[in-house]
């Protein structure tokens, strides 16, 4: 699965496997393909991924949990970046886990990073240039397609599950963030 936002580019692939002894059931490794190799930027969005589906709040994790030796491994590549690579690391990540079969996770989680001038605007999925001086911040918003038996339950609901701000910016500029991040969210196509 590849996910593109502008000229940012990943891949994720995911994969069913028997856990590790006392191995986490859900695991992520991002990597920087053909890009230079850096082991900080490669470890904090691995860390944005595991934040995004931590403690059950992104996911049933109970179908991870139910006494079954399986467990989940998501690797994500990042082939390009041009400012929204978070986001491309979120959606793809995201569609893999969406296409695992015998394992119903479903929830898909849409980033969307934007960056925030000193006048409070906002400039959503901005590139590297465009960002260059501004406040930064990346909302994971959570979409639960999930089809139960409850024909008046909502088709969808959304939650937010992350927000990482670098830089300091006006309130009113992180809310329109987080109001873009929802929208965007409902209206992402996943497999």
């Amino acid at each position: 699965i590849c996910a593109t936002v502008g000229a940012s580019r990943a891949g994720a692939r995911a994969r069913i496997g028997a856990p590790a002894q006392d191995g986490p059931r859900l695991s992520f490794e991002v990597r920087r393909g053909s890009l230079e190799p850096d082991d900080r930027w490669c470890r904090r969005l691995t860390t944005l991924l595991e934040d995004c589906w931590a403690h059950g709040t992104a996911l049933d994790r109970g179908i991870l949990d139910d006494g079954l030796a399986r467990m989940v491994e998501v690797i994500v590549v990042c082939e390009a970046d041009d400012g929204a690579i978070e986001d491309c690391v979120v959606m793809a990540a995201s569609a893999a886990i969406a296409l695992l079969k015998h394992t119903p996770l479903l929830l898909h989680a849409s980033a969307l990073t934007c960056a925030v001038t000193e006048g409070g605007d906002v400039l959503a999925d901005p590139s590297v240039e465009e960002a260059n001086g501004c406040a930064r911040v990346t909302v994971v918003v959570g979409v639960d397609r999930a089809k139960g038996t409850d024909i008046n339950a909502p088709a969808e609901t959304a939650q937010l599950l992350k927000v990482c701000v670098a830089g300091a910016m006006p309130a009113a500029a992180l809310d329109r963030c987080v109001t873009l991040a929802a929208a965007r969210a409902t209206t992402v196509q996943w497999p």
